[in-house]
């Protein structure tokens, strides 16, 4: 897999990644994680060269995978919980860092 933004590597080789918890993914296919390596790839290399999947292709949102109503629903509980309330322009982003930092704007 050569897509820069695809997290296979560090799937299939065990490397260690900071912001990525391997456990739930590889869970999937069994406890031992050597043998959860092995049927992952395994699965991938099943799946490859069969066109894309056009449900997941439309996903909407791009977060969350579901009907409408499912991810409407989803997205309710998130702003119920503050996550996305902060809208901040580009400016007052920019000034915060700046303070926060002691920088110049420059």
């Amino acid at each position: 897999m050569e897509y820069p933004w695809s997290t296979y590597k560090t799937y299939a080789s065990g490397a260690v990644e900071d912001l990525l918890d391997q456990r739930p993914l590889l869970a999937q296919f069994s406890k031992n994680p050597f043998r959860a390596r092995k049927e992952f790839v395994r699965f991938v290399k099943s799946r490859m060269g069969k066109g894309k999947r056009e449900k997941i292709c439309k996903a909407k949102d791009q977060r969350f995978f579901g009907s409408e109503e499912f991810v409407e629903k989803v997205q309710g509980r998130l702003w119920e919980r503050d996550i996305f309330r902060y809208q901040l322009s580009i400016p007052e982003i920019v000034a915060g860092v700046v303070f926060e930092l002691g920088i110049s704007k420059k």
